[in-house]
C-alpha cells in the first residue's frame, strides 16, 4: 500500500470560478481552472461571444473536503518530482446553510494532481509547456490508477456536484408540483 496524509477541511469560498477543460472527458479531464468574478466574466464573454456584464448564482453549495495526499507512490522521489503530489479528493456537498443535515447531500471522490504551469516566451510556447505538462500527470495518475484499480470501484457513473443539485432541484419541484396537484 502506500502512506496517506489526511488534511480534512471545510473548502475554503471561492466566489466565481471558470473550469476550462483542455483535454479528456468527464471522469478523466484535464483542466485549467480560473478565479475571480473579472476573470470569470471575461471567460464567459469570449466563449459566449456576446458582452456579459453581471455573474448571478445558479446554486449556493458547501463543499466539506477531505484530502488524502499520497506520499511517493510505488517508488517515486517526489522531491525531485516537478509535477506535484497525486490527492484523492473526497467532497460533501450540501446546500448552504443546511449543513448537510437536511436537504440536498452529494458525495463525489477524485484523484488529481495539480500544477501551476510557467515557462514559454509566447503564448504558444507557453501552451505546448502546459500540454507537456498535462501530458506528464496524466501518465502518472494514469500509472496510479492502474497499479490501484481495487481502490477505485465504481458501479455507476459519477454525478458532478452542480449535476446531481440541479437532479434533485428538478424531483423537488416535481413533487412539489404533484402535492400542489393533489390539494387543487
Amino acid at each position: 500500500m502506500f502512506p496517506l496524509l489526511n488534511e480534512s477541511k471545510q473548502q475554503e469560498a471561492i466566489s466565481w470560478e471558470a473550469k476550462l477543460r483542455i483535454g479528456g472527458d468527464y471522469t478523466n479531464s484535464q483542466m485549467i481552472e480560473e478565479q475571480g468574478e473579472e476573470t470569470v466574466l471575461q471567460i464567459a464573454t469570449y466563449y459566449l461571444q456576446s458582452k456579459v456584464e453581471l455573474l448571478a448564482p445558479m446554486a449556493e453549495l458547501e463543499t466539506y473536503r477531505k484530502t488524502y495526499i499520497v506520499h511517493k507512490p510505488f517508488g517515486w522521489d517526489t522531491a525531485s518530482n516537478s509535477q506535484g503530489e497525486i490527492r484523492i479528493v473526497l467532497d460533501e456537498v450540501c446546500e448552504a446553510g443546511a449543513g448537510c443535515t437536511e436537504g440536498f447531500h452529494h458525495q463525489i471522490g477524485e484523484v488529481e494532481m495539480t500544477e501551476k504551469v510557467v515557462g514559454g516566451e509566447t503564448d504558444e510556447e507557453h501552451r505546448l509547456v502546459r500540454q507537456q505538462a498535462v501530458l506528464s500527470m496524466k501518465a502518472r495518475l494514469d500509472e496510479f490508477m492502474a497499479r490501484h484499480q481495487a481502490l477505485f470501484l465504481t458501479t455507476s457513473q459519477p454525478q458532478g456536484k452542480l449535476e446531481a443539485f440541479f437532479r434533485w432541484k428538478r424531483a423537488q419541484e416535481d413533487q412539489d408540483a404533484r402535492q400542489e396537484m393533489a390539494f387543487v
